[in-house]
């Protein structure tokens, strides 16, 4: 056995220097990557987001439907002379909640009565 090293054994100790061209590439890989990354994470508090204002509109949606069912069930509960004294007949409920849920029907509704807030005549 000789006791010096070999090229191949000097070779494994010297210290690795990479080519210009290497670093340069892997600066561009994590460049990629970090774009990459932040592209996913845009993307996924984007649809968080939409998946958000979509439960409340939900939400919304339920609430308004169940506004309009004590509507309906307290205005079917009076009596026609309570109904004509705010100006209703009994076929007209249907219409009239059906009006008060459509886009616009704000400018409507002041002149009904809120459900539920019915003047009673003296």
């Amino acid at each position: 056995m000789d006791p010096r090293p070999t090229q191949t054994d000097l070779a494994g100790m010297a210290p690795f220097s990479r080519p210009r061209d290497a670093v340069v590439a892997q600066e561009i890989r994590l460049e990629a990557a970090r774009a990459r990354d932040q592209a996913i994470s845009r993307g996924l508090v984007g649809a968080f987001a939409a998946v958000g204002s979509a439960l409340r509109a939900m939400a919304s949606t339920m609430a308004s439907i169940g506004a309009r069912a004590r509507a309906e069930r307290e205005l079917h509960g009076l009596s026609d002379r309570e109904l004509a004294d705010i100006g209703l007949t009994r076929g007209e409920i249907a219409a009239v909640l059906a009006a008060d849920s459509l886009p616009g029907s704000e400018q409507a509704a002041p002149t009904r009565a809120p459900a539920g807030h019915f003047a009673r005549a003296a």
